[in-house]
């Protein structure tokens, strides 16, 4: 699949332990609502957004390494190593992560320019907070279009971003763990089984006390014919890569996804440490 390569262990994680075929958990997903919906990334607990939970099998994605492609799926697992040491040091992510990052997505997409616009820390193992968030624990697609275009016109220059967006572009996530993944996994739906019409529109905030974000995140409403996997006990060497959006609408995207409590957790199990990284890239 394209240039990256699949992790060596196809149906067990760090210690080598298989892992069961599949596991039934709840996910929660967006129900309409007439007023609109607000998510708040640190105070969770006053979020408007009206969420139902349901029971769907998450198959563990490891056993078919070779049916997954980025491209076709939307999401796709790679052999990844970082120099990165604490997700939270933020000079780090955004010089020796971005660099690694970068480099990766343009040798798997192919793309002529690569550019990170965001990151998101989240150490459970710490309070959530404006700089280290906790896990998202609904089901999700990153950004619109607009919210996209917004990102990289405050990035880039202005003439440069007006060149590059009159291409055809695409987003992506990249999802990395720090170590092994022990509990609150993430969960990712195959995205040739989410619709257009599926997705809703979402107003995104930290707090009711501060002002919104400039950015719309995308609710996903369920539906019986969704297709969901994992990629069970991550380790430090693997990242996650998701596909948001791309301006050819022809393609596979919206890779919608979630943490999710994995009743094959041990009680024991330590908290999660990874890194949320949001690219576009031009073609």
């Amino acid at each position: 699949m394209n240039d990256n390569t699949l992790a060596p262990c196809p149906a067990t994680g760090d210690s080598g332990t298989a892992r069961p075929g599949e596991v039934q958990a709840e996910l929660r997903f967006t129900v309409p609502q007439d007023d609109a919906p607000i998510v708040y990334l640190v105070d969770y607990a006053s979020t408007t957004i009206k969420l139902e939970s349901r029971q769907v099998t998450i198959r563990n994605a490891r056993a078919l390494e070779n049916e997954i492609e980025l491209e076709q799926n939307g999401f796709a697992l790679v052999e990844f190593t970082t120099g990165l040491q604490d997700v939270r040091d933020k000079h780090a992510v955004d010089t020796v992560f971005r660099q690694e990052a970068e480099s990766l997505l343009q040798k798997i997409t192919g793309a002529k320019r690569v550019v990170m616009f965001a990151s998101l820390a989240r150490d459970m193992r710490f309070a959530a907070t404006n700089e280290n968030l906790g896990a998202a624990t609904n089901v999700h697609v990153d950004h619109d279009q607009a919210t996209y275009e917004y990102s990289i016109r405050q990035v880039l220059p202005p003439d440069e971003a007006n060149e590059l967006l009159q291409r055809r572009w695409a987003a992506y996530n990249i999802w990395k763990p720090l170590r092994t993944v022990e509990s609150m996994p993430l969960a990712v739906c195959d995205a040739r089984t989410i619709r257009k019409e599926d997705l809703i529109p979402t107003a995104v905030g930290t707090s009711p006390d501060e002002p919104l974000l400039p950015r719309t995140g995308l609710g996903v409403l369920y539906r019986s014919d969704q297709n969901w996997y994992y990629y069970p006990l991550m380790t430090a060497d693997e990242a996650l890569i998701l596909k948001m959006w791309d301006t050819d609408q022809s393609r596979p995207q919206w890779a919608a996804h979630s943490a999710f409590d994995d009743p094959t957790s041990p009680t024991d199990a330590q908290p999660r440490v990874s890194l949320d990284a949001r690219f576009v890239v031009f073609f």
